[in-house]
């Protein structure tokens, strides 16, 4: 770094100083060496250097970017086959989300969701993961301007793999394979969905160009032809969480482990097979959080914890699990009272949202 310094900065600086009475640059930023695996100098004597061209060539330089991306640049940094193998699977993880998003834009038959028809209103779920997307958001640019790249990037991936994969595109399901195409709460989410893709296309854009290329291309009704085109995202000075739903969704994420916990160890005892063939009484000592919970609709909540019954009460917290005494309907799989259920043929059995479902198809 010493001798960069001397030979590079320092001259330049002095220079543009006798000669423009400026600097030359306005800030400085170093990284440090790439070594191998062991933390050893690459070099051809010792045979252990790798050819960054030949792995573009082999996996793609958006790998190559990634990787770059996601290591502490300001240290010696490790590089080897068995670490772009690893960073192959973030990359995977990303892509796959994207393809999640994308597919579930369409409406079949060649007939998408139009952003032009964009809906006003959304349910609490929708509202939190907007609200962590612009927090996501604005902390990546923060991170970017800083030249923390590093940061930035483990926070777009913290936010795919758990607030996205792990869990709003988990509960989403139920409502994007069995609700009619046209369905208000379809509708709802596919905004959610659109605003998403478009934020998270936009932020990696400088990082993977050539997948956000095809990530634009599969965007319905996208307005440029490349997302280079499009403006990076502005940091949203006066942003205002909201406090209610983002305090009481962190108790809800811990409270949904320690559900799922409890489900395995039922499902173990072979009680249920699925989580959708439980019925949840379930104690809490926190008067907020029960109250928020009751604000839920309750099919909003069921789906959140995929399952087919819920009690809520106030009491020493205590999560009891039992099979629900319900019926399976045979289409979307959630169990509802043998009353609810309507005979759809000789042999199937459907809860009136699928046969409503059934019957405009």
């Amino acid at each position: 770094f010493r001798l960069i310094f001397f030979l590079w900065f320092l001259p330049s600086l002095i220079i543009s100083n006798i000669i423009t009475g400026q600097s030359s640059f306005k800030n400085c930023v170093t990284h440090g060496f790439v070594t191998n695996e062991k933390l050893e100098k690459m070099s051809k004597s010792q045979n252990n250097a790798i050819d960054p061209i030949k792995i573009a060539n082999q996996y793609g330089a958006d790998i190559l970017r990634l990787w770059a991306t996601i290591i502490d640049y300001k240290e010696d940094s490790k590089f080897s086959e068995n670490i772009i193998q690893q960073i192959c699977e973030v990359y995977r993880k990303i892509r796959n989300t994207f393809r999640f998003l994308l597919g579930n834009l369409s409406n079949g038959n060649n007939q998408f969701y139009n952003p032009k028809n964009d809906v006003s209103k959304y349910e609490v779920l929708d509202i939190f993961i907007l609200n962590r997307l612009e927090k996501t958001k604005n902390f990546v640019i923060e991170s970017f301007n800083k030249y923390d790249f590093n940061r930035g990037v483990k926070q777009i991936i913290n936010f795919i793999v758990n607030d996205l994969s792990q869990f709003y595109l988990n509960v989403t399901k139920d409502v994007l394979y069995c609700d009619f195409k046209d369905s208000l709460r379809r509708k709802q989410i596919q905004s959610v969905f659109y605003k998403i893709t478009y934020t998270l296309m936009c932020l990696l854009t400088p990082i993977l160009p050539f997948t956000m290329e095809e990530v634009n291309d599969n965007l319905p009704y996208h307005s440029k032809n490349n997302p280079n085109l499009y403006d990076f995202p502005v940091y949203t000075e006066n942003f205002k969480k909201n406090n209610e739903i983002e305090n009481n969704f962190d108790k809800i994420t811990k409270l949904i482990l320690k559900i799922n916990k409890k489900l395995e160890e039922v499902r173990n005892k072979k009680i249920i097979n699925s989580s959708q063939e439980a019925k949840i009484c379930l104690f809490l000592d926190d008067h907020e959080l029960i109250n928020f919970l009751n604000k839920i609709k309750k099919k909003e909540l069921l789906r959140m914890l995929i399952v087919s019954e819920i009690d809520i009460n106030f009491g020493s917290e205590n999560i009891e699990v039992f099979h629900s005494n319900g019926e399976k309907c045979k289409r979307c799989w959630n169990y509802f009272p043998i009353t609810e259920l309507i005979n759809f043929d000789d042999e199937n059995k459907i809860c009136q949202r699928c046969y409503d479902v059934l019957k405009r198809c």
